[in-house]
């Protein structure tokens, strides 16, 4: 009531110096005077009026603290209560005594732990043994590598997985996982199931594997091509007949075999490329990044950047499995990642063979296999020293002409002499004819090597491939 009394007197001033100042014209003085007082008056009740639901709405604020307060102080104790049971402390003590006896049992149980605990193994590279063993035999996955925060290994299928990039600076490892998953796919997968065709104008990465059963031959009228390119001109005339290939796949409503398209330096091709073959590359690029994967036809594409072009554009959105090593954040996003603090951390503190993996409902470090191309490579140029597969891995070599059995494994066969361990004529020809007539590896085995266990069998047809290829024969 007091609040409307101040208003009212606060109003009937006002209304009193209105009445003079209209009234009696050499009064202003006294006029102004009483409006200002009633001025007062309203400014009184309107604080006065204020202060109780300022005084509430406080309160409020006060008793929900205290609550926050109450369930919090609640929660700990039974969280120290579940601790304290799960070590297997007994407790006696009721009331407000239980939370410091909690408190204390929980301290000194934590300390105990805290030195029996052993120390948390360091994550590091994994082997390519450990990416085979994690892949299932022709099930169309690969392996990425191992979380770099929890030591899982990260096996993606391809079909699920559409197109991968990987984007980053030289150094860091890109073409070396590019290679890593070539190896595993081609390893885990017979070329019944998957095929691969090798854009790489760099022609080195693809060097390792141009030799292999699984890459793709395109038949185009009447002429049989390999889906082996070595230059940017190369690479463009193969899109073009990758893209027919795409085109009597989709007459046929057919997408077997699985093929796993590798393209080194995606972005840097319309700048190398003739430019009468430029716009017909970025058109056939476009059409097997947005109709592939219905047809089986998948994109492993490595680039150092990747800016979203006109041309390329809505083929870039395809990429669904992305990959950054050391990459800028600007770039980063450009190339179509969105963890974008992720992104920051790897390019700040980068180390070769970690990156950023993206797909959905996944984004974290990663660590990737040990793989080194340029020693591969090396090896491979190096006939005089080549490994040569078979039931027992890694127990012998090449030397000049002769196959040498190591004094490591006295007890194994093999003539420690260094002769020509003994080789069917009859079998390595039959093989090359095969391979020459682009027959299926489990095709080739059930021919030449009949009757055998499936593991020697491969084995076999691994070192007489191998012969082959240092011969120079196929």
């Amino acid at each position: 009531m007091r609040e409307f009394k101040l208003f009212a007197c606060g109003a009937g001033f006002i209304l009193l110096g209105v009445l003079l100042w209209r009234i009696w014209d050499y009064l202003p003085y006294v006029s102004w005077a009483c409006v200002g007082i009633g001025g007062v008056f309203l400014l009184i009740g309107v604080v006065r009026f204020s202060l109780p639901a300022v005084e509430k709405v406080v309160d409020i604020h006060e008793k929900r603290i205290d609550i926050l307060r109450v369930q919090s102080e609640v929660d700990m104790q039974y969280r120290i209560l579940d601790y304290a049971i799960q070590s297997g402390a007994q407790l006696e003590m009721h009331g407000a005594k239980v939370t410091h006896a909690l408190r204390t049992v929980v301290s000194e149980v934590a300390e105990q732990k805290q030195i029996a605990a052993p120390q948390q193994p360091v994550i590091v590279q994994p082997t390519m043994d450990e990416m085979y063993s994690a892949v299932k035999y022709n099930a169309l996955e690969v392996a990425f590598g191992k979380n770099a925060k929890t030591g899982e290994t990260i096996v993606q299928g391809i079909i699920p997985g559409v197109h991968f990039k990987l984007v980053g600076g030289s150094g860091f490892g890109k073409s070396c996982l590019a290679a890593a998953l070539l190896d595993v796919a081609t390893r885990r997968n017979d070329p019944d199931h998957l095929r691969i065709a090798l854009l790489d104008l760099e022609h080195k990465t693809s060097r390792l594997f141009e030799h292999m059963p699984h890459v793709m031959n395109v038949t185009v009228g009447k002429r049989t091509i390999s889906m082996v390119a070595t230059d940017a001109d190369e690479v463009a005339r193969h899109l073009g007949w990758l893209r027919k290939e795409l085109d009597r796949r989709a007459s046929g409503s057919f997408a077997t075999p699985l093929l796993l398209i590798y393209v080194e330096e995606m972005l840097s091709l319309q700048y190398e490329v003739d430019s009468a073959l430029k716009e017909q590359m970025l058109a056939d690029l476009a059409i097997l990044a947005l109709r592939g994967r219905k047809y089986g036809m998948f994109l492993l594409a490595c680039t150092q950047t990747d800016y979203s072009t006109k041309e390329l554009r809505e083929a870039q959105k395809q990429f669904r499995t992305r990959s950054g090593f050391a990459v800028d954040p600007t770039a980063a996003r450009a190339a179509g990642f969105v963890n974008n603090d992720l992104i920051k951390y790897n390019y700040q503190f980068a180390q070769p063979g970690r990156f950023v993996l993206e797909k959905p409902g996944f984004s974290e470090l990663v660590l990737a296999p040990l793989y080194d191309v340029e020693q591969k490579l090396e090896e491979l140029s190096n006939p005089s020293r080549l490994y040569v597969p078979n039931s027992y891995s890694g127990s012998q070599w090449v030397e000049g002409d002769s196959f040498v059995v190591p004094d490591h494994f006295p007890q194994m066969p093999g003539n420690h002499a260094g002769k020509q361990q003994e080789v069917d004529t009859e079998k390595i020809s039959l093989v090359r004819d095969l391979v020459r007539k682009h027959k299926s590896q489990n095709e080739i085995i059930s021919k030449a090597f009949p009757g055998m266990r499936n593991v020697d069998a491969v084995a076999e047809y691994r070192r007489y491939l191998a012969l082959l290829v240092e011969s120079e024969a196929l």
